[in-house]
């Protein structure tokens, strides 16, 4: 029971450290640090196929030791937004929060979007380009 009391206190004190951070518009380098290992693990997980084959090869139980070493990143970086959003109303309005996201989001997104139509299309013999919106869409999202 004080095991548990001892991570609750020294979760609400790393949390008000961080709250003190953000108010003066700091970094927390320990976050950064965090999610440049979530990255890599992330990475490590995506690049790891093998998992989803078939069981009986060789590589199978190494494949999913890596997946398993590595499944910790996405609950991270879901704690990660959690804490450096905590307090956001108090640097601005939400209005300007969600178009500073949505900037941060879209672009990355439509640029990324036209380069995966670039390689199906052109790198790809079989796919025709698309002739509208929505087959654009289809075709990003791995519909034929």
């Amino acid at each position: 029971m004080e095991t548990c009391y001892f991570y609750f206190v020294y979760a609400r004190i790393n949390l008000s450290e961080v709250t003190m951070k953000a108010k003066k518009n700091e970094r927390v380098v320990y976050f950064d640090i965090l999610n440049i290992i979530c990255m890599i693990s992330v990475v490590a997980m995506h690049v790891n196929g093998i998992t989803h084959g078939d069981p009986l090869v060789r590589a199978w139980k190494s494949s999913f030791a890596v997946d398993c070493i590595f499944y910790f990143a996405v609950p991270v970086f879901y704690m990660l937004s959690g804490a450096t959003l905590y307090n956001y109303r108090e640097k601005y309005d939400t209005k300007t929060f969600f178009k500073k996201r949505l900037t941060k989001i879209i672009i990355p997104l439509i640029y990324w979007s036209i380069f995966v139509y670039i390689f199906k299309v052109y790198l790809s013999k079989d796919l025709k380009p698309a002739t509208g919106i929505l087959n654009f869409i289809n075709m990003i999202l791995g519909k034929k």
